[in-house]
């Protein structure tokens, strides 16, 4: 499953995913009100999740 995720911010952002390793080593960066579609393993990345928890990403499935 794959999910789109929105910057609802007008302000660029970097979100932070899980390489191959499960590393917090792959960035995505998001313009502002901007949008990326990633996988569900790197959806449930804790930089991601705190992100959807504070308001700042808007998600939704693809």
């Amino acid at each position: 499953m794959t999910y789109k995720i929105k910057n609802k911010t007008r302000r660029p952002m970097v979100v932070n995913l899980p390489d191959e390793n499960g590393q917090l080593k792959k960035a995505v960066y998001l313009p502002p009100r901007g949008e990326a579609v990633i996988s569900e393993e790197e959806f449930r990345s804790p930089d991601v999740q705190a992100k959807v928890r504070q308001g700042v990403l808007r998600y939704s499935y693809v």
